[in-house]
C-alpha cells in the first residue's frame, strides 16, 4: 500500500513541474509580447511627432515667395524668425529637439531635422526635410555631403520629406 501511494505522489509532482513549466513559457511569450507593443507604440508616436514637424517646416517653405528662396539672406531670416533656435548654414540648416519634442539648443538635443536646400536649372528648388534621432554617443555621422551640418553624434532617420518648388517671380 506504501507502495501505491509513493507512485501517486511521484505523477502528481511530475504533473505540477509540467503545469508550471507551461505557464512560464506561456508567461514569457505574452512579456514578449507586451514589450514589442511599447516598442511599436512608442516608434509610431515618434514617427508621428517627427512628421508633425516636418510638416511645420514645410509649411513655412510654401508662404515664403519666390524672391525670398533665391536671396540667402532673406530665407536665412525668416527661418530663423521661426524657428529661433535653428542653426543656418547657407541656405540649409537644422532645427534642434529634445526629447519631448521642444526647440532646444544643439547640446540638449535628442532629436533634428535637417533642411538641405538645392536649385536647380529649370527655376526649381529642392527642399529635403529629413527627421533624426540622435543617439546618446558621440561617434560622427559620415555624409556624402560636406554641406550637412551634424551635431557630432551618431544619427537615425526617422522619417524625410521632400518638397519642390517653382522659385520664378
Amino acid at each position: 500500500m506504501k507502495q501505491q501511494n509513493h507512485k501517486r505522489s511521484g505523477i502528481f509532482l511530475l504533473e505540477i513541474m509540467i503545469a508550471i513549466l507551461f505557464f512560464a513559457l506561456t508567461g514569457a511569450v505574452c512579456l514578449r509580447t507586451f514589450v514589442k507593443a511599447h516598442t511599436l507604440s512608442t516608434q509610431a508616436t515618434e514617427t508621428e511627432q517627427a512628421l508633425s514637424r516636418l510638416e511645420d517646416v514645410a509649411g513655412l517653405l510654401n508662404t515664403i515667395d519666390a524672391a525670398e528662396l533665391k536671396d540667402e539672406k532673406t530665407f536665412s531670416e525668416t527661418l530663423e524668425s521661426e524657428f529661433p533656435a535653428c542653426e543656418m548654414d547657407g541656405r540649409n540648416a537644422v532645427i534642434y529637439y529634445d526629447t519631448d519634442w521642444k526647440a532646444c539648443l544643439s547640446e540638449k538635443a535628442f532629436y533634428q531635422i535637417q533642411l538641405q536646400t538645392t536649385d536647380k536649372e529649370d527655376s526649381m528648388c529642392h527642399f529635403q526635410i529629413k527627421a533624426l534621432r540622435l543617439a546618446e554617443g558621440t561617434a560622427s555621422i559620415s555624409s556624402s555631403k560636406s554641406s550637412e551640418k551634424q551635431s557630432g553624434r551618431a544619427a537615425s532617420e526617422i522619417t524625410h520629406l521632400t518638397l519642390k518648388r517653382y522659385a520664378k517671380d
